[in-house]
């Protein structure tokens, strides 16, 4: 007898995991773990655009090549804003080492072109960036990180970043030890998720302290999304 996975149809999507959705205008961006989509290799490095009509890939987005789209790592979140792209992951390279985004890029949403302004050449985060989200003129951006742009202990597992420029929000974060984000007794501390509702930002992960202090409850609480101070 033939084993199952011999006799199983072709599939029409990619090849590894989906870890991130956005959408502007008429097209769907996707984040994840593939590098293929629709049984072409290399088409579509951990990042896509597609149709959203026909899902057909936008080659312009990602030119065709292995080396010629896409990020070396994986992308674990989206974020848009007008006609950019904000991407977070555990990637270092973008199209083949064209460019070398440290785990946070700003894309152009038409060409995917990569914004060295919001984040010069082997400059971002110091760990993987697992969650993004865009409210007002600013980026919250979440994940194991300590460090942006070559800063020790300037950013530990929450940033706030200016949309245009990348710089972090000192007031957001407070520089110095324990003073600027999350710490955690286990060895996974993580931001993994955020929501926007009015003045706050409400995250959760796997984190124990903030600002050097026992917070509420573990793994889940809300911040003001102007000083950082809990809620």
């Amino acid at each position: 007898m033939r084993d199952r996975q011999d006799v199983q149809p072709a599939r029409d999507g990619f090849d590894g995991f989906v870890n991130s959705l956005a959408a502007i205008g008429t097209s769907l961006y996707v984040g994840g773990r593939f590098t293929a989509y629709r049984g072409v290799a290399g088409s579509a490095a951990r990042l896509a655009k597609l149709d959203l009509t026909t899902g057909a890939l936008d080659t312009t987005f990602s030119p065709p090549g292995a080396a010629s789209n896409g990020f070396d790592d994986v992308v674990n979140a989206l974020a848009v804003s007008g006609t950019s792209l904000y991407v977070a992951g555990q990637f270092t390279s973008y199209r083949g080492g064209a460019s070398t985004p440290q785990r946070i890029a700003k894309l152009d949403a038409t060409t995917g072109a990569n914004d060295v302004t919001f984040c010069p050449e082997g400059m971002g985060f110091s760990g993987s960036a697992e969650a993004a989200v865009v409210a007002g003129t600013s980026l919250y951006v979440g994940g194991s990180f300590t460090a942006y742009r070559g800063v020790a202990g300037s950013a530990s597992r929450l940033a706030k970043l200016d949309l245009t420029t990348g710089a972090p929000d000192t007031t957001f974060s407070p520089p110095g030890p324990g003073m600027n984000g999350f710490t955690s007794p286990y060895a996974f501390e993580n931001i993994r998720a955020f929501a926007v509702s009015g003045s706050s930002l409400l995250l959760c992960g796997a984190f124990a302290r903030y600002r050097g202090a026992p917070t509420p409850r573990r793994n889940a609480m809300a911040v003001n999304a102007v000083t950082g101070a809990p809620q």
